[in-house]
């Protein structure tokens, strides 16, 4: 199977050019045959006009003779993502060491765990999957009789989102609706990420927004695990992000936060235009968390 990226050209494109060139390097190390392609329309307007191309820089898929147009973010990541896609079927077969592949994807994913001859748990994979295909990827890892014994019965469910701070969890059976009911939820992260490029998302949804703030990584996933069960409890009411201190101090500073004393947690209510900073006296915690946030709903 072969799928190409055409990119039809412009003088005013650099930073279109820049993307696909990071996204063919990207593609190098996947196990695809997908390759990316720019067309002068210039001097190749008879194929432009063949393929529809009314403005520049355009972008076209072309898989297995069909040709379609790109409409999503025009990074690279995002690019590598749908050519990865367009190279897979519905639902993936991830026992040829291709877990790595769907788990680089920009878009949340689903991986089944079933037992070699789980027909039924198989077939109801492929039968929701066209639901979702473009929010969410689904997978099915096979499993022969277990080599060392394991904390979770087949068949299970891993959530992989790239946005998402935490480890999703799916602890009810695999069954249709209840399968169907969680992948609905999984295209919004339990706790996403606060940055110039969400923030805009964030702010129109006018949802408040719980922010966790701290200097590094690792201490904000801590926080983020912590508060996890407490997210998933107001996920109807309430948004989760965290908060990188050490590029976006200034902010914290402007919700509130004594960013010398962090981390941190504050909620912001977008349409009451007020923040409620939790007391920074406290060491953060599950049980701390649940009763500062059910005080404000």
């Amino acid at each position: 199977m072969r799928s190409r990226l055409r990119h039809f050209v412009c003088k005013p494109c650099d930073v279109i050019r820049g993307e696909l060139k990071s996204a063919a390097e990207t593609l190098q190390n996947y196990h695809y045959n997908a390759s990316l392609i720019s067309i002068d329309c210039d001097t190749q307007d008879d194929i432009c006009r063949e393929l529809d191309i009314i403005s520049y820089p355009a972008l076209r898929i072309v898989s297995n003779g069909s040709i379609s147009r790109y409409r999503g973010p025009r990074d690279s990541k995002s690019i590598v993502s749908r050519l990865i896609k367009e190279l897979n079927p519905l639902v993936w077969p991830l026992e040829a060491g291709y877990l790595e592949d769907i788990k680089s994807l920009s878009i949340p994913a689903l991986v089944i765990h079933v037992e070699g001859n789980d027909h039924l748990t198989r077939q109801l994979i492929h039968t929701i999957a066209p639901d979702f295909r473009g929010s969410v990827v689904m997978g099915i890892i096979s499993h022969s009789i277990p080599d060392e014994p394991s904390e979770r019965d087949l068949p299970f469910v891993d959530v992989y989102h790239p946005m998402d701070e935490v480890t999703r969890t799916f602890d009810n059976p695999v069954e249709q609706k209840t399968l169907v009911d969680f992948a609905q939820t999984v295209g919004q992260p339990v706790v996403g990420r606060f940055d110039p490029t969400t923030s805009e998302a964030y702010e129109e949804s006018k949802v408040p927004l719980v922010y966790i703030c701290a200097d590094t990584e690792q201490e904000r996933k801590e926080v983020a695990e912590l508060v996890r069960s407490v997210a998933m409890k107001n996920r109807d009411s309430l948004n989760f992000a965290t908060l990188d201190t050490k590029r976006y101090g200034f902010h914290a500073h402007q919700l509130g936060l004594d960013i010398d004393r962090l981390p941190g947690l504050v909620v912001q209510d977008f349409l009451g235009k007020v923040t409620f900073p939790l007391d920074q006296e406290i060491l953060i915690n599950t049980e701390l968390v649940d009763r500062f946030i059910s005080s404000l709903l």
